[in-house]
């Protein structure tokens, strides 16, 4: 916004009234990922023309800010602990230029890791598996102590893996209401489970 303004940004009214609509960069930087979010949001849809600058706190905010179109992120703790391991390396003997040198080298390749693997942020465990199943190695998923809503993702991976062991909700008191079934060694996930009306009904 002309010179830079600070407020609630989160407040449709005061973003007009801080000249939004003629803002070529706005800056989201909310502590509150949820907040930063819809704040996003409310701009995309306010202040189309706009490039939005955003922080995140953290890989998962990231990811969402991606998702929403937003490129231009900065992850919050990661230049920081790039410094930190700057500073490590130059106590342990290397030289400054080599320390900055690396530290930039592994901040570009996280970055456009996190870019390659946005599209499949949803389905990274089937990816790993097949991964693993390309360099010729054996999978297995487990899940030893957790509710039935915990299991059934490794429901799904578990069809590609050579080893099972999702047995966690027989080890708990009680269970998630539907629940995974088990019967003669074998598991089953009804679409209940996923959180479908019958689930809701149930609970």
């Amino acid at each position: 916004m002309p010179g830079g303004r600070a407020g609630d940004a989160t407040r449709l009214d005061l973003m007009r009234t801080a000249g939004a609509d003629k803002a070529r960069v706005i800056v989201v930087a909310i502590d509150d990922i949820e907040q930063s979010v819809d704040c996003v949001k409310m701009i995309l849809a306010n202040f189309p023309k706009a490039t939005i600058v955003a922080r995140a706190r953290n890989v998962q905010h990231y990811y969402e800010l991606y998702e929403l179109g937003v490129r231009m992120i900065e992850r919050e703790t990661l230049d920081s602990a790039l410094m930190s391991a700057r500073s490590a390396l130059e106590t342990l003997g290397w030289q400054p230029h080599h320390a900055r040198t690396l530290a930039m080298r592994f901040r570009r390749h996280n970055v456009e890791q996190l870019r390659a693997m946005a599209p499949h942020r949803q389905n990274e465990a089937l990816l790993i598996a097949e991964e693993a199943r390309r360099r010729g190695l054996g999978v297995m998923v487990g899940n030893m102590v957790g509710t039935s809503l915990a299991m059934a993702p490794a429901f799904i991976l578990g069809q590609f893996c050579d080893y099972v062991d999702l047995d966690g909700p027989t080890f708990l008191k009680e269970d998630r209401v539907p629940g995974v079934q088990y019967k003669d060694g074998e598991i089953w996930c009804p679409d209940e489970v996923w959180g479908s009306q019958a689930a809701v009904v149930a609970a």
